[in-house]
């Protein structure tokens, strides 16, 4: 059921239930494929210098664990570089309007970006809903590298592109929250 701190969001006349298709508590041996995908090089490979590979991740007393390595030799795919490995755990079940989805987590120690966020297909709706719409429920980073400033914030935001319709805008919108120390801590999401 959702854990909610000091409210309770529960329409009136309404209950909550689970969601199995989309619910895990990764209690198993391994990553249960049917619900999720481990890394899709088709979808998305990652944003260099961290490359998506399958043997990031892993199960430990009922928490899913996505570990970030540095590679022994740097690999090069479309002109783009990678020196880390990283994860990206995708659910093979699709979120409907109206669910309530709840993560808890522990943000990486390293400069790549912890995350828990939506997103749908592009080819999945016709006419002014086809288009990508991606809600970064947070994104940090656990180390200070470059221009990204993520280790004591919690960075949210949504975007909206490759509209097909001039009624539909593209563009983004977020913010960030200070969590009052570094975000290398257990974080809880809804």
């Amino acid at each position: 059921m959702p854990y909610f701190i000091n409210v309770n969001p529960t329409p009136d006349g309404k209950t909550w239930s689970k969601v199995d298709g989309l619910s895990d508590e990764f209690d198993g041996t391994s990553l249960n494929e049917t619900k999720w995908t481990n890394t899709d090089p088709n979808r998305w490979i990652g944003r260099a210098p961290g490359i998506f590979k399958a043997n990031t991740v892993s199960m430990d007393n009922g928490n899913l664990q996505l570990t970030a390595y540095e590679l022994d030799t740097p690999e090069i795919v479309k002109g783009n570089t990678f020196t880390h490995a990283g994860s990206n755990i995708y659910s093979k079940n699709a979120a409907q309007v109206g669910y309530y989805s709840e993560c808890r987590m522990k943000a990486n120690k390293t400069f790549m970006l912890s995350t828990f966020w939506l997103i749908n297909n592009r080819n999945e709706g016709s006419g002014c809903d086809r288009r990508v719409t991606e809600l970064d429920i947070q994104e940090c980073v656990g180390q200070v590298t470059g221009t990204q400033k993520f280790d004591s914030t919690i960075h949210s935001n949504t975007h909206s592109r490759q509209a097909d319709c001039a009624e539909i805008g593209e563009g983004s919108a977020g913010n960030n929250a200070h969590i009052g120390g570094k975000v290398q801590r257990e974080l809880n999401f809804t």
